[in-house]
């Protein structure tokens, strides 16, 4: 239950920073704020992780069975929205071909 609950909470995030990066940057706003996300839900899920290393004394293999979906889902969701939406940098075509 706890991986679903972060998981919903990874989503829930990653649906504001995506809101944010569009109100804040005219352009490309969605592929910034979910780029923003990603970098903030990676230290989130690693610290996460380690909380339940040292503090609940759970098992190295099970945190890091644990940490790829709570990373995974959100994260990869995001990588996908930033790379979709992102704009190319000036004399570059829409991948930097």
């Amino acid at each position: 239950m706890h991986i679903v609950t972060l998981i919903a909470i990874g989503l829930v995030l990653l649906l504001c920073f995506v809101a944010m990066g569009r109100v804040c940057y005219s352009e490309g706003g969605v592929g910034k704020g979910a780029w923003y996300f990603f970098q903030v839900w990676l230290v989130i899920a690693v610290v996460n992780a380690v909380y339940g290393i040292v503090s609940a004394k759970l098992p190295i293999l099970n945190e890091v069975a644990a940490f790829m979906p709570i990373f995974g889902v959100p994260g990869g969701i995001a990588y996908l929205l930033s790379r979709r939406f992102s704009v190319p940098a000036v004399g570059q075509g829409r991948r930097g071909q």
